[in-house]
């Protein structure tokens, strides 16, 4: 085999290792979130959180206090409460009705429901 076919032949399969650890991780991250509810955001407010570690300073978070109207399934308590990075990807507006999944008390999706 020439040299430039073995380069081709190890670049196809670079390519697949990579792409195929992709898709297997969105499947698990989906298949690990147990715990979903239907709920209406009560209070959503600043919540600083201590990085564990000497001098690494503090993130900055929303503590998100939910009434839950239907459990989906999982675990979930009447009143849930989750923390999430504040400059994350995802907003919660006090009053707003969310459908929620959770894994271990951390958000792992969240919509609205109109």
């Amino acid at each position: 085999m020439s040299t430039f076919c073995k380069r081709i032949f190890f670049q196809i399969i670079i390519i697949l290792i990579f792409t195929t650890n992709d898709v297997f991780a969105t499947m698990s991250f989906n298949a690990e979130c147990p715990d979903e509810f239907e709920g209406t955001a009560t209070r959503v407010f600043d919540a600083e959180t201590e990085i564990p570690g000497e001098g690494l300073g503090h993130m900055a978070k929303w503590e998100i206090h939910f009434d839950v109207l239907s459990k989906i399934r999982g675990n979930v308590k009447n009143l849930t409460v989750i923390r999430i990075l504040k400059h994350g990807p995802v907003k919660f507006m006090e009053g707003a009705t969310y459908t929620v999944s959770l894994r271990n008390g951390f958000l792992c999706s969240a919509k609205i429901i109109d």
